[in-house]
């Protein structure tokens, strides 16, 4: 029986063991940075799903803030456009709190740890700004999420209506203050 190999023992040529070796080693490497990539773009496509998600909700929040803002709707639909952002937020919390791979994605760097709790009326945050980041090859790496700041745009423990709603939403060019 045949084989195709140069030696046995590395001893027999150890110049063409090493680079076999070294061969080896660069392969797994590979491999590894391929799986990677791949686990990251699997990362940042559920990511841009959730956001395109939280997206459609806050837009549906502000037309129906909007509506309830309109001198011409009258008071008795009020209860009911507030029932429904209500619900619109449950969902914007539900959603920013999505994982992936065991991975909370809103989290930043504390990706084991629910990111938005609702507490009364306000809503707490339990993670930080930071983003998960794939090494793709050596010591090179690329953003796989996006941050929590850029998607909810505030970022202290507690975000209430008053300080961070208000001012979310006077910034969307909302022709009239909320109270």
């Amino acid at each position: 029986l045949t084989t195709l190999k140069k030696f046995e023992l590395p001893s027999e040529n150890p110049v063409s063991a090493n680079q076999a070796i070294l061969l080896e080693r660069n392969l797994s490497e590979v491999k590894q940075f391929k799986e990677n990539v791949s686990r990251g773009s699997e990362f940042l496509n559920f990511s841009d799903q959730t956001v395109s998600s939280i997206r459609e909700f806050v837009a549906t929040a502000l037309a129906k803030a909007s509506q309830g803002l309109n001198a011409t709707t009258q008071a008795e639909a009020l209860p009911a456009i507030a029932a429904e952002l209500s619900s619109l937020l449950d969902s914007v919390i539900s959603t920013g709190n999505a994982s992936y791979a065991g991975q909370f994605i809103f989290s930043g760097h504390e990706s084991q740890i629910k990111p938005f709790t609702k507490v009364g009326n306000d809503v707490l945050f339990g993670g930080d700004n930071g983003v998960y980041n794939v090494n793709v090859f050596g010591n090179e790496s690329i953003q796989a999420n996006y941050g929590p700041d850029g998607v909810f745009g505030a970022l202290q423990t507690k975000l209430t209506s008053e300080t961070d709603l208000n001012t979310r939403l006077a910034s969307m060019s909302l022709s009239t203050k909320l109270p």
